[in-house]
């Protein structure tokens, strides 16, 4: 009888050791995917991205949308252009534009700035990177937000006239936020 107990027991130990190593290989691996990416790998893809299709945009998310387990709420304005933004959702799990609202455009300035079409194209193209924020001025000069905790990244046009006051140099063409 005590030797029952005794292989019962070393079975729910090993079960116990089993399971934590599951655990601990599982939050590993969450950590690893949920780490931002490095500064230097979002350099390699972008060095020499056409993002012409974002010139004078701003595109930031701004929450989980109307219906928080689908959708996502961006804000998109012309970077030209001081004014309200639109309020754009998208379906996350098809990135598809589920509603595009003016109200705070036609609230402040009083007419659309954009059409919704430049609206679908914008949101279209920044959903493909999965960035936090991203900015596109006239010029071509690029600033990326990857996450809400950074890090910042201006990608400058060679002279171009961006103020870099805030920015320090870290390597061609690209700045970092300091």
């Amino acid at each position: 009888m005590l030797l029952i107990i005794i292989l019962e027991k070393d079975m729910v130990m090993k079960r116990i050791r089993y399971i934590l190593w599951f655990v601990i290989l599982f939050g590993l691996l969450l950590i690893s995917f949920s780490c931002p990416r490095s500064v230097d790998s979002i350099i390699r893809k972008y060095d020499n991205y056409d993002f012409s299709a974002l010139n004078d945009r701003i595109v930031t998310y701004r929450s989980r949308g109307a219906n928080y387990l689908l959708y996502s709420r961006y804000i998109v304005y012309k970077k030209s252009i001081k004014t309200s933004p639109y309020c754009v959702d998208v379906n996350d799990w098809n990135n598809e534009i589920v509603s595009i609202s003016n109200h705070l455009v036609m609230d402040h300035y009083g007419k659309d700035y954009l059409t919704d079409i430049e609206i679908r194209e914008t949101v279209t193209e920044y959903v493909k990177h999965s960035f936090f924020s991203i900015t596109v001025d006239i010029e071509g000069n690029v600033w990326i937000t990857v996450t809400q905790q950074g890090p910042s990244l201006l990608r400058k046009v060679p002279n171009s006239d961006v103020d870099l006051k805030y920015y320090r140099h870290y390597k061609g063409n690209w700045y970092i936020l300091n």
